[in-house]
Formats: C-alpha cells, sequence, structure tokens
C-alpha cells in the first residue's frame, strides 16, 4: 500500500482528529505538535494497513515444478497391423 494513499491519510486524519481541531481551530495545542501526531499515525496506519492488506490478499504461491519425464528403457509395443506391408 502506498504511503500517500488516500486510505491511509484518511485514517490517519482521523485518528487524531481531535489533536487536529484543537492546533488548527481552538489553538490549545501547537500545530507543530498536532502535524508531528499526524505525521506519526500516517505512519502507523500505513504500516498496520500494509500489514493486513498482505495477510488477506497473498499473492498465490507458484506450484512447484514437477520432475523431469524419466526416460523408460523398454521397448514400445507396435499396434495392431502397425507397419502397413
Amino acid at each position: 500500500m502506498n504511503l500517500l494513499s488516500g486510505t491511509v491519510l484518511g485514517t490517519a486524519a482521523v485518528l487524531v482528529a481531535p489533536a487536529l481541531w484543537q492546533g488548527l481551530v481552538t489553538g490549545a495545542v501547537p500545530v507543530d505538535v498536532a502535524l508531528t501526531r499526524y505525521v506519526v499515525a500516517a505512519v502507523a496506519c500505513w504500516v498496520a494497513l500494509s500489514a493486513v492488506g498482505a495477510m488477506i490478499f497473498a499473492l498465490p504461491r507458484t506450484p512447484e515444478a514437477a520432475p523431469p519425464p524419466v526416460a523408460d528403457d523398454r521397448p514400445q509395443e507396435q499396434p495392431a497391423g502397425g507397419d502397413g506391408g
């Protein structure tokens, strides 16, 4: 998952909405503290969503290669009426 995807940034915004509100609107929290919390939350959301996505949408494993065929040393049987002569 991309760090700058809407899902990651939106989830981080929801998680730190109170700090963003207090930093940008009421002024109770310094703006740099609110933005630092947002960046930390964005990284945490990115890691968590990437881990969940890797578990849910794991790529299928490639099947193991079949062993090469073994040469058969027995003589081949001729079909009935096979040589036409």
